[in-house]
């Protein structure tokens, strides 16, 4: 996760040094800070977010976001299957979904021939194939792509409602830089991708897994998941950056109606959506080659090692993107604050 997190540059990577000394700051309680050490924190709070704001948005993606999310994804699953299966073939799914989650080794251990082969045919019905495209890309992908971004969105709404007059009068003050705009994306990330981890790692213990078994799955959570999680939301919250500043460069007001702020949050996130779509459809597509609904990691090593190649290739293509949309966010940063510039000195000389 640190190598992901350095390719967002060097702010970034100063962020956890900035939040340690914040939270020494605060334990401390010193009473003898002068006004311009204030006034240093609340530029690094300007210019990053407030590490409580920053906790707080972990906590919340990870609890009641990761809650309402899961609660979109069976809704829409159940939806999907009624529409490619009927209402009775979509239950059959549901229960051999159920089935996967305890993984191959309980599958193996209570599967008679008969239902293995059911299993397999149904995997390899194309209407299921649909279904993976339909739940990675809209169930997975969109939900959890508007969870990482909807905290940042929220600062954003909150600062020019409340401190709109001061930031046209201050060219830009009270505005998010971008890092601030990636690190709460990529907090909720994190939140998100630490709290699905625990829970996926939970029901393979309680599964009656062995310990082999869940190692390899946390190992994989923790090398695939959570990287993708957190290059995601980088992602999204670059982009996110730049359309603001794109927006405060040309003096439009962009994003300030509900429509606009819709179409501005839904072109930051959608290549992360697609990166998660296409992540999460290969995986259920590599277990139903393999005779599966749902997912249950593959016996055959030939085909483990192409999907993890596959997989390792999609993160690498990721990488490269953030590191692209970060630079395109910082020249797009500095023509916003060339334009601030240029208009307050205008209204010096008007006035």
């Amino acid at each position: 996760m640190s190598t992901s997190l350095g390719l967002l540059g060097p702010r970034l990577a100063s962020f956890p040094s900035a939040l340690a000394a914040s939270c020494t700051s605060l334990a401390l309680g010193s009473s003898t800070a002068t006004q311009s050490s204030t006034a240093a924190a609340q530029d690094r709070h300007q210019h990053r977010g407030r590490p409580s704001s920053i906790a707080g948005t972990m906590l919340f993606a990870g609890t009641v976001g990761l809650t309402a999310m899961g609660l979109f994804q069976l809704l829409s699953m159940r939806a999907f299957l009624d529409l490619l299966f009927g209402r009775a073939r979509g239950s059959d799914y549901v229960r051999e979904f159920l089935r996967s989650a305890g993984g191959r080794a309980h599958l193996e251990a209570t599967l008679s021939a008969a239902e293995a082969a059911d299993r397999a045919a149904m995997a390899r019905d194309w209407r299921y194939g649909a279904l993976c495209a339909l739940f990675g890309v809209v169930a997975a992908g969109l939900s959890e792509e508007v969870l990482k971004y909807a905290p940042a969105a929220a600062v954003r709404w909150w600062r020019r409602g409340r401190k709109q007059a001061k930031a046209e009068a201050g060219g830009g003050a009270g505005m998010m830089s971008p890092l601030e705009f990636v690190n709460y994306t990529v907090a909720a990330g994190i939140g998100l991708a630490v709290f699905e981890n625990v829970g996926v790692v939970y029901g393979c213990v309680s599964g009656g897994n062995s310990a082999a078994e869940v190692l390899l799955l946390l190992a994989e959570r923790t090398f695939s998941a959570l990287p993708g999680h957190v290059l995601c939301a980088a992602l999204s919250g670059i982009r996110g950056s730049s359309t603001a500043a794109r927006h405060r460069s040309t003096g439009a007001a962009g994003g300030k109606g509900v429509v606009a702020g819709v179409v501005d949050m839904l072109s930051a996130i959608l290549p992360s959506v697609l990166y998660h779509g296409v992540f999460d459809s290969f995986l259920l597509g590599v277990s139903a080659w393999c005779g599966h609904p749902g997912w249950v990691r593959p016996a055959d090593p030939w085909v483990l090692a192409c999907g993890y190649g596959v997989v390792v290739a999609l993160q690498g293509s990721l990488a490269l993107s953030v590191r692209t949309a970060w630079r395109r966010a910082e020249e797009e940063e500095a023509r916003a604050l060339e334009g601030e510039a240029g208009r307050g000195d205008d209204c010096k000389k008007e006035a």
